[in-house]
């Protein structure tokens, strides 16, 4: 399924078509479940809590999945297809679908009131909520992108040679021995409900951390200049961009790492090398391990079993293949059994 360098090859029937139509569907669901909450959300924070504007938010999220989804499609069918460089595909789609969902959320945002009139603090409270909105609607990109991207490589695995050996990807390192298991991965990313309770608390708090920010004790309309709608935008993005790269940065240094001896089994959690958190159990107690496919989504989480405990070890940071690679590499050195379970 998988060769040693990280590629998926030998792809037989998985069509270009059912790449653009599986694409649609999953838009399409991603978009109702992100426009019934935060593009509700965003027309009622937006335009002072009419119906309509509700049922504005949730159409122009939806609008925009259905949009993003032809775009993905068109990408992945035309440099894609078949699938071979797994992590490029990744970064590809993942960011394709959070810069034109923030980018877009943000510049509608901006364009629906450029011509409005606006009292100063209205005009930088709304170019504010224009940065704070656009980022959580990133994050859905985000989200949607990882979703496509981990059903495309489930499929396209499963459209390879059943014959071949699963191989890890590169985002895992493994080094085992007869007396010595050890692997390092990153740390699990942000989910659907993570990000739902995000959308709720960014726009009511974030306003006032921008603001201190920025202006320091003032009021953030008497630190701007005119027109506040733009002016506050851009002030807005260029104190966000610096904190979206510092959490990327963070986030790509997080890692986990297993080990386990002829005792003890070590999970460790570091950041720049450094441990900020550590667990340990003994050997003895693992009686299984679990690889369970969530209702929603297309990765796999793997949960060990330990005594009447259970410890989930890794989530959607792992794709498909890896999370079952990684589960079997672990059934078969620890000599215990693994459950496949689908909720």
């Amino acid at each position: 399924m998988v060769n040693r360098s990280g590629l998926i090859e030998r792809r037989t029937d998985l069509s270009r078509l059912d790449v653009v139509w599986n694409y649609l569907l999953r838009s399409l669901e991603i978009g109702l479940i992100a426009g019934g909450t935060y593009g509700g959300l965003m027309g009622l924070l937006l335009l002072r809590g009419r119906v309509g504007s509700y049922l504005l938010g949730v159409g122009m999220i939806l609008g925009l999945a259905i949009a993003t989804s032809f775009l993905l499609s068109a990408v992945t069918c035309l440099c894609f297809y078949p699938l071979k460089q797994v992590q490029p595909y990744r970064w590809t789609i993942r960011l394709i679908g959070a810069c034109i969902a923030g980018g877009l959320v943000s510049l509608w945002i901006l364009w629906s009131f450029s011509a409005a009139r606006m009292t100063p603090g209205s005009a930088t409270l709304i170019g504010l909520q224009s940065v704070l909105i656009a980022i959580v609607a990133g994050l859905i990109g985000d989200l949607g992108g990882q979703n496509m991207t981990q059903w495309y490589e489930r499929r396209s695995a499963a459209a390879s040679d059943p014959t071949a050996r699963p191989i890890r990807h590169n985002i895992v390192t493994l080094s085992k021995t007869a007396d010595s298991f050890k692997a390092i991965f990153p740390a699990a990313k942000l989910g659907w409900l993570q990000v739902v309770i995000l959308s709720f608390v960014l726009p009511l708090l974030g306003f006032w951390l921008l603001e201190l920010l920025m202006c320091g004790s003032k009021e953030a309309y008497d630190c701007l200049t005119s027109p506040r709608l733009f002016t506050s935008a851009q002030a807005g993005w260029m104190t966000v961009l610096p904190i979206i790269a510092l959490a990327i940065a963070l986030l790509k240094q997080y890692r986990i790492h297993l080990q386990i001896d002829q005792q003890t089994l070590f999970v460790r959690h570091e950041l720049f090398g450094q441990q900020i958190w550590r667990q340990a159990w003994s050997r003895a107690t693992i009686n299984g391990i679990r690889l369970s496919r969530p209702r929603f989504g297309h990765h796999f989480n793997i949960t060990l079993h330990i005594g009447q405990a259970r410890y989930r070890l890794s989530g959607k940071q792992l794709g498909p293949i890896e999370a079952q690679w990684l589960a079997h590499e672990l059934s078969d050195w620890l000599s215990v059994p693994l459950e496949r379970t689908q909720r």
